[in-house]
């Protein structure tokens, strides 16, 4: 059912923007949610806002900490495109800051994210994609470790 309303409101912004101006067409994209659960009620979630739009508009990626531990993440991530039958990363050159987020236990952390990275480093094909961030859960911070994982969100350009 949410898939039927994200589509639905994705094509009542594509209706609304083709009525509007003759002008080239615009790239669209549609975005899945990421989810990392340790348990049941313990749980790190990662989302693009909007849910969908244009890939020149702006993008947030929203990373949620549902646990009880401490997160920890850079600003490095990595995007991958789904090729035939399989996710293949694409070559960004990108040097990124080393900065450490923190986000405790019920905290969320907002980065913007550039959809036109896909015209710059994958000349701009339509398709699936994922955006994929490493993260680290500590639960006696800063010393013991109890996970290292990537989080992934996909979404498609059409």
């Amino acid at each position: 059912m949410k898939a039927i309303l994200k589509l639905a409101a994705l094509l009542l912004v594509l209706l609304g923007s083709l009525g509007s101006c003759e002008e080239e067409e615009r790239k669209a994209y549609l975005t899945k949610d990421g989810r990392f659960d340790i348990d049941e009620s313990h749980f790190v979630t990662m989302r693009v806002e909007p849910e969908s739009g244009f890939v020149d508009s702006p993008v947030e990626l929203i990373i949620e900490n549902h646990t009880a531990g401490v997160l920890t993440l850079g600003t490095a991530f990595s995007l991958e495109y789904f090729d035939k039958d399989s996710w293949t990363e694409i070559q960004l050159d990108i040097n990124f800051e080393e900065i450490e987020i923190v986000l405790e236990d019920g905290e969320i952390s907002r980065e913007p994210f550039n959809l036109l990275l896909i015209e710059a480093y994958n000349n701009g094909k339509k398709g699936k994609y994922r955006y994929v961030k490493n993260l680290k859960l500590f639960y006696d911070f800063p010393f013991e470790i109890g996970s290292d994982f990537n989080l992934y969100v996909a979404f498609e350009v059409k």
